[in-house]
């Protein structure tokens, strides 16, 4: 479909796939890659800390699931009716869905007249405690009132 990038594509597939998918031997290539990468430095990769912290981990979500929405806060649906993506193997064009407690900058640059100080502001800010709800979106990051009515919760 896209014949100019296509090398880019396949690139884009090969390293995300590690090759996997072409190459049968790709496996165990990076396996061995992987564990040269290992061998650098030893002394510092510190396993046992390592080990601890996931058995910790794996305890903490095993006796509480919502312990994984800690860092991440709950899943808050915004969509940007006025702006419409369209990726050509979904057909028609779609408006801008994301969650605002995990977009990335990229998504937030495409509100209509969101300024970039007001992108670092919602950052910094779902950084330092995920918002909760569409209130406490609202109440913290202070968007310019053509930035927040471009945004549909």
């Amino acid at each position: 479909m896209f014949p100019d990038e296509r090398a880019a594509i396949v690139d884009l597939l090969n390293d995300l796939s590690h090759g996997v998918f072409v190459d049968p031997a790709a496996r165990l290539q990076w396996r061995d890659h992987y564990l040269a990468a290992l061998q650098l430095d030893r002394s510092h990769l510190n396993v046992e800390a390592i080990t601890a912290a996931r058995k910790r981990w794996r305890e903490q979500v095993v006796a509480e699931p919502r312990a994984l929405l800690s860092r991440v806060g709950p899943q808050l649906a915004c969509t940007v009716p006025s702006r419409k993506i369209n990726i050509a193997i979904f057909g028609e064009p779609s408006p801008v869905r994301f969650d605002i407690n995990t977009a990335p900058p990229g998504i937030l640059r495409l509100i209509p007249g969101i300024q970039e100080d007001e992108v670092t502001r919602w950052i910094a800010e779902r950084d330092r405690k995920p918002f909760q709800s569409v209130d406490d979106f609202r109440s913290r990051v202070h968007l310019g009132s053509a930035t927040g009515s471009a945004l549909k919760f």
